[in-house]
């Protein structure tokens, strides 16, 4: 399932500076394209529970984005391993965001 920008409904996606930007590059109330993951109000789309995160500190929210993409990854590497060219190039994606969140965290 996709998260998707409130605004314009656009899927969200993350790049590996753990921005996220939406599919049609709409802009952020910053007036940038690109948002820190940790700087979005989210809502999960199976308990509508709201989390704004920076309130807290970066470490936290580092913990948790290293977290729920960890989940995505166990299910991505299962498919990559029976050969899905896709979910390979998913999980490589996956590693680079997932050391980037520890990178950061480790400097925190």
């Amino acid at each position: 399932n996709q998260y998707t920008k409130a605004d314009c409904g656009h899927d969200l996606y993350v790049d590996t500076d753990l921005d996220i930007y939406c599919h049609g590059k709409c802009k952020w109330s910053s007036g940038s394209v690109y948002c820190f993951i940790g700087d979005i109000n989210w809502t999960c789309q199976y308990c509508n529970t709201h989390e704004k995160y920076y309130n807290t500190n970066e470490k936290y929210i580092l913990r948790v984005v290293t977290a729920s993409f960890g989940k995505v990854m166990a299910g991505l590497t299962r498919s990559a391993i029976s050969g899905d060219a896709q979910a390979k190039a998913d999980v490589e994606t996956l590693m680079k965001i997932i050391d980037k969140c520890s990178e950061r965290m480790l400097q925190s």
